[in-house]
């Protein structure tokens, strides 16, 4: 099992244990003892990774984050490209495998760069349609998203400035949506154990 911390976004395998002195009771000291993230002390939730090492899921989600905007342009390239284009389905030398050309360029688009561009962008757009609702935190989330990943104007730190959040709050929001586009993209399984 592996694990990932709410907080800071955390990798580990083997959660810490720390503990909390309450005080005395009849004369013994009390204490309590949780199980916590080893390098922050924060909560943590536990997940199975799909065929990703230890930290190449969050390089992917960012990196899908980091690209929406290109790979929108990219996919809308390709696909008229694809659909405008006069390929060897046309060619009257062509024989076999496919006849219908509208289902040739229905494979293309689902297979290879295409179908990749497809499942980022969607991904995204999920993650962005959770966020457009009218609860204050999810605009807030919302613009965090957009300053730090999607426009690129401000780092982090500098966007929980400006919206007037704490610096934990939003590096436990950022966390939790690139937990969230993780499980969109399927590198992460959907069923989490606390």
């Amino acid at each position: 099992m592996h694990y990932i911390c709410q907080n800071c976004g955390g990798y580990f395998d083997q959660p810490a244990q720390a503990k909390e002195h309450r005080g005395e009771h009849f004369g013994f000291t009390a204490e309590e003892r949780t199980d916590c993230c080893p390098y922050c002390g924060g909560a943590y939730e536990g997940v199975i990774l799909k065929s990703m090492n230890r930290g190449s899921w969050r390089r992917e989600t960012k990196n899908a984050l980091y690209c929406y905007e290109e790979n929108r342009r990219r996919m809308k390239a390709l696909e008229n490209d694809l659909i405008w284009s006069q390929g060897r389905h046309r060619d009257q030398k062509y024989h076999g495998g496919i006849s219908d050309p509208t289902a040739v360029k229905s494979v293309l688009m689902t297979q290879g760069e295409l179908g990749h561009l497809h499942k980022q962008v969607r991904a995204v757009e999920k993650l962005l349609a959770s966020l457009n609702d009218e609860r204050r935190d999810n605009r807030y989330k919302l613009a965090l998203l957009q300053m730090v990943y999607l426009r690129r104007s401000h780092t982090l730190y500098g966007a929980a400035a400006y919206l007037g959040i704490p610096e934990r709050t939003a590096h436990r929001w950022i966390s939790r949506m690139l937990i969230q586009l993780a499980e969109y993209l399927g590198f992460l399984d959907e069923d989490k154990q606390e």
